[in-house]
C-alpha cells in the first residue's frame, strides 16, 4: 500500500493502482509508511520530478521514489530469485501486458524479454 495525494485529499491505495489515480492528479507522496493528511503540494498539481518518475522521462530527479528504489533493488537480484509478491509488483510498476501468462514462470519469461529489449534500446 502507498499514500497518494492531489495537494487536497491523501489516502492509501495498492501499489499497483496508482496509475489510475494519476489522470485525476494524484501521486505518490509517502513510501508505504503512515502519512498524515497534511502532507505538503504545491498547489494541486503534481511535483514537476513526479512526472519524470512515472514516465521514465526527461532528466533526473533528485530524489529517486518508492518504486525506483524498489525496481532498482530488485534488478540486482537474478530474476529467478524474485518473489511471486515481486514480480507482481514490477509488472505492474513497469505496466508490463502479462496477458496468457497463466505461472509466475510464464510471467518471468515475459519480464526478462522486456528487460532484454530495454537493454537493447539502452
Amino acid at each position: 500500500m502507498v499514500t497518494i495525494s492531489n495537494g487536497v485529499r491523501s489516502f492509501k491505495v495498492p501499489s499497483g493502482s496508482v496509475k489510475a489515480y494519476e489522470p485525476a492528479g494524484y501521486h505518490v507522496v509517502g513510501k508505504g509508511e503512515e502519512q498524515s493528511a497534511e502532507v505538503p503540494v504545491k498547489g494541486q498539481q503534481k511535483p514537476e520530478n513526479e512526472d519524470i518518475d512515472f514516465d521514465g522521462e526527461g532528466g533526473e530527479s533528485q530524489e529517486p521514489d518508492a518504486d525506483d528504489k524498489f525496481v532498482t533493488e530488485l534488478l540486482e537480484k537474478s530474476l529467478s530469485q524474485w518473489s511471486a509478491d515481486e514480480t507482481k509488483k514490477f509488472v505492474s510498476i513497469k505496466g508490463i501486458d502479462t496477458t496468457g501468462a497463466k505461472k509466475l514462470g510464464d510471467v518471468k519469461n515475459i519480464i526478462k524479454k522486456y528487460l532484454d529489449d530495454e537493454a537493447k534500446n539502452n
